[in-house]
Formats: structure tokens, sequence, C-alpha cells
């Protein structure tokens, strides 16, 4: 059965940073010596990690964006985490959640009425943002004065999962000085820690016990398949969010984009998934879909630029602190849906991209017809259940596929091996199908408990103490209740559980997942995304 280590909700902004930061390192940017436990140092400030809920923030932002697995714009609302430093409604995340939104709803401590919030600043490289609340009068935190010390108990708070419910997870601090580096930002240093975050958890805060904020969470890792969790420093935070509450961007041209490398059509550079409109990617004609591959000469992605995470927007960042945010910079594109590549300069109207030559474009959405009536889509195919109900995109990786039906049910499972699957030891998905649509929110609820206590998945689930139950909500014409799992078991999986109602199909679905690694994730989010139901 499944459980999703990042994001099976819709498109949670997950992404990932390191090294050139804004001019601080790990030493001379640690705030002055002090306690951890010294009180927040802003009058009226929250001084309890235990009262931090009533200053953080879930963040929606809609907007449109494409998706770099598929290469297909979609209308996807991302969701991520927050917290508010000014009793103005000054509020603090990461760039990844809010870059390129058309329109951004933020809920206050936990608050089912949102509230319209405008952005003010962002600096993509520091993966961070500010945004301006409706109204005032709020609840804040403060930064805190103190120099960490290695094992000191910190505090992650957030919204995981894009679910409403807060939570607030202690851990410690295991280094000071961590690797920033991510496919979504540079950061010169960063802080490492074992508060357990997850997607939608971006952007929220780290905090001591006294309530101040040490580091703003927007990392989650596995390199050696043990989970690890980083945090944006005070010491690089605070001085880049005074100049984006401004209004003044920093190390940054208003893409929404991550870094980069595909071995097999050796292609190197920056996805741009998203794009402010007005900002200098948006003004030379960057557009969502296209791959920035060059800036002032500068391959954005070099071996150097690939590190334990994967590529990594280091080089890209290096040219941007380098010359500058409102600076000329030529800058090389490849546009995959035409085949172009395009030149021109950001902060220059008197040269905007225009096209430079035309290559062979066989990256992803390109479709050829297979003659045993499957699809190949670079690297997954599309397959359908024995009785027509449900079809799915599967990664051809994943060679262990079974569509036969089962006693009542259609049904669609993909591994890499079926037998360690269904024993919770492999990666895959499975979905199963039933006709008759749940009449409504208690009766998905009643189902998804039953799933939950049969034999087939006992095995897993009651191993797992960590377990919570999603909320019903709507989206794309189904609603659904979600368990997720994570490090169950005594193995690297992560594992997720959902039931999903289509009432206009007069069907009902389940299913699962596992996870290891970050290219598991990866396809299961695409074989998810493409889910029909018949």
């Amino acid at each position: 059965m499944g459980k999703s280590r990042i994001v099976l909700l819709s498109a949670l902004a997950l992404v990932v940073v390191s090294g050139c930061s804004s001019g601080s390192d790990a030493e001379s940017s640690a705030a002055p010596e002090a306690s951890a436990a010294t009180a927040a140092t802003s009058e009226g400030a929250v001084t309890s990690y235990k009262d931090a809920q009533k200053a953080v923030i879930q963040i929606d932002a809609d907007g449109e964006y494409v998706d770099m697995m598929t290469g297909q714009a979609t209308q996807s609302s991302g969701a991520g985490s927050g917290f508010i430093i000014d009793p103005t409604g000054i509020a603090v995340t990461n760039a990844h959640v809010v870059e390129g939104a058309g329109s951004i709803e933020v809920y206050v401590g936990g608050s089912d009425d949102p509230i319209n919030a405008k952005i003010l600043g962002v600096s993509e490289c520091n993966d961070l943002a500010v945004v301006d609340l409706n109204g005032d009068g709020y609840p804040f935190l403060s930064w805190t004065t103190a120099t960490p010390d290695l094992g000191t108990e910190v505090w992650a708070a957030g919204f995981p999962l894009g679910a409403p419910q807060y939570t607030l997870v202690d851990g410690s601090l295991a280094k000071n000085n961590g690797d920033g580096d991510t496919s979504w930002a540079s950061l010169d240093y960063a802080l490492q820690h074992t508060a357990q975050i997850q997607p939608g958890n971006s952007g929220g805060p780290l905090l001591f016990a006294d309530g101040s904020v040490i580091g703003v969470n927007y990392m989650i890792a596995d390199p050696t398949n043990t989970t690890q969790f980083f945090a944006i420093p005070v010491g690089v935070a605070q001085s880049v969010v005074e100049i984006l509450r401004t209004g003044e961007d920093q190390d940054s041209i208003g893409i929404n984009g991550q870094a980069f490398y595909d071995e097999e059509q050796d292609l190197a550079g920056v996805w741009v998934s998203g794009v402010r409109s007005g900002s200098p990617a948006s003004n030379a004609g960057v557009a969502p879909g296209d791959v920035i591959l060059q800036m002032e000469g500068r391959d954005v992605v070099k071996s150097q630029d690939i590190g334990q995470y994967g590529a990594t927007k280091a080089g890209y960042c290096d040219v941007l602190r380098t010359k500058g945010t409102d600076a000329a910079i030529k800058i090389q594109v490849f546009r995959p849906s035409t085949g172009e590549v395009l030149e021109g300069e950001v902060n220059n109207p008197q040269k905007p991209l225009a096209a430079i030559s035309t290559i062979s474009n066989n990256s992803a959405g390109q479709t050829e017809d297979d003659p045993s009536g499957q699809t190949e889509t670079g690297g997954f195919t599309n397959v359908t259940d024995d009785t027509g109900s449900i079809s799915a995109e599967i990664p051809d990786a994943w060679t262990d596929v079974n569509t036969a039906a089962g006693d009542g049910f259609g049904r669609i499972t993909a591994s890499t091996d079926q037998a360690e699957f269904n024993t919770g030891q492999a990666p895959g998905i499975e979905y199963w199908v039933f006709d008759g649509a749940l009449a409504d929110d208690a009766e998905i609820q009643a189902t998804m408990d039953e799933v939950v206590a049969s034999e087939d998945f006992g095995a897993v689930i009651n191993t797992c103490g960590d377990s919570e139950a999603g909320t019903v909500s709507e989206a794309d014409g189904y609603s659904y209740v979600g368990n997720s799992y994570w490090s169950c078991k005594g193995s690297d999986l992560s594992y997720y559980l959902s039931i999903r109602n289509y009432p206009a199909q007069d069907k009902w679905v389940l299913l699962d997942a596992q996870f290891t690694t970050d290219q598991d994730v990866e396809f299961v989010n695409r074989s998810l995304a493409s889910l029909l139901v018949g």
C-alpha cells in the first residue's frame, strides 16, 4: 500500500537550493551571542512556541504554471506556509510558494476565512518572499537574537500537505552550516534540523522555545535515504526580508524556476514553470515552459552546479548576484513547444528575445502511436485497466504492471516488483476503481476507515503511528479523503493512501503509493495528474 513523501495534493510548490548567497557567510551573519532561550525582542511579539499558531499563515497561490514533467500548462493552486513579522500584516514565505501566482489568499492561525495579500518583493535565489496582508492588528513573530547551538530544541510550524490543520513538530538543530544549494535556490549555508517538515511547510518558521524565529523552512532532502530538513537561517533571511518589504526584489528576474539536468537529452538549464507579469523576465519575452540555457554567456547549469541533491541554481544565481537584479543580462532560452533557441536581454527593452535557431525537439509531450495500443510519452506509458474504467500514465521504469480486474473492481498496479510492492518493500502505485459513487462525506470517511481496518492494509497501517486522515474537499470533479504515513514499518519507504469520489462518473477510486526517492515522487505525481475515470 502507499504513502507519499512529497505532496500528493495538487501542486504543492516543492522546489530545492544553495551557494552564492546575498553577501554573508555562516560566521559573519550569525546573530550576536545569546542564550537560545532569549525572549523575543520586538515588543508585543509572541513569546512562546506554544502560541505561534496565531501568527503562522497558510497560503494558497493560484496561477498558470507549466509542469516540467509533462510540458502541459495547468491552472494550479500551490500551497505553502508563512509567518507574520509585523502587526500591520507583513509576512514572510518562500519565493517558490508565491512567485508567478495570479492571486494569493492567506489563512491566519487556522482561520477558515481567507485574507487577500499582495506580494511586495521576491528573492528567487534566497527563496524568500514578503507579502502584505489586508488589515492590521495581527499577532506576529520576531527574529531570534540568539546564536543557535547544535542540539538546541526547535519547532517547525506550518500547514503541511495543503491541509487546513496546523502542525507543530519538535526536533533539534543538527548543523549550522549545511549545504544550501538546491534546484530552486542558492544559499551560502542552511540550517539542518530534525523537526519533520512536509510539502506545504515551505515558508513556515523554525522556532526557538521563546517563539522567536531561527529560520524559514524551505527544503526536504534524502541523499542518503535519510530524510533531512533545512531552513534559511535568520542571518540570511532577516536582512533580505528588510529589502523585500520595501517593494524591491533581490536576486530575481521574476520566474518560478527549477534547475535540472537531463542526461538522456544532454540538456541542462533552468525550467521556467511560471512568470510574474511585468517582471524583467516577462518583459523580455520569457514564457512558462521555457528553459533558460545561458546568462551572460555562462551555462546556467554546469557540472560543478550538480551536487548531492542534483542540479542546482548556484551558477544561475552567481550571475544574478554579479550583475544585479536591475542590470541588463544577456540570456539564451530554449522553447520546447517550438524547438526554437532564442536570445535577448532582460532589463533591456531594446533587446527582447528573438529566435536564432531551431533544433530537434524530443522533449516530454510529444507522442508516438504504439502498435500495442498503448501510447508512449517521454518515458511514460498510458495504461487502461481491463474494465476500461480508468487510465493513467505509468513510468516505463516500473515494468511490473497489472491491469487485471479484481472481484468487483477494476485495477491498475505498477511497480519495479509487484510482490515487494504488496509487502511494502518497493516503490509503485495502485488504483482500484469501484462502481457507485459514495453518497456523502461521511460515507467516504466511513469507507476509508473500513479500508484502513482491513486485513489487506493492516500490516502496514497498524504499525504506523503517525497517520492522519485528510479532509474531504472538492477538486477537479472529485472529493477525497486521504491518509499518509511516513517512515513506517522500519523501511525507507513513505506511504500514501487516499479515496477519491467521482459523483459525475458514479465511481470511486482507492489509490495507494509508495516512495523511496525524489524520482519515485515525480513518477507518482505525474501518474496522479494523468488519472482519468470513465
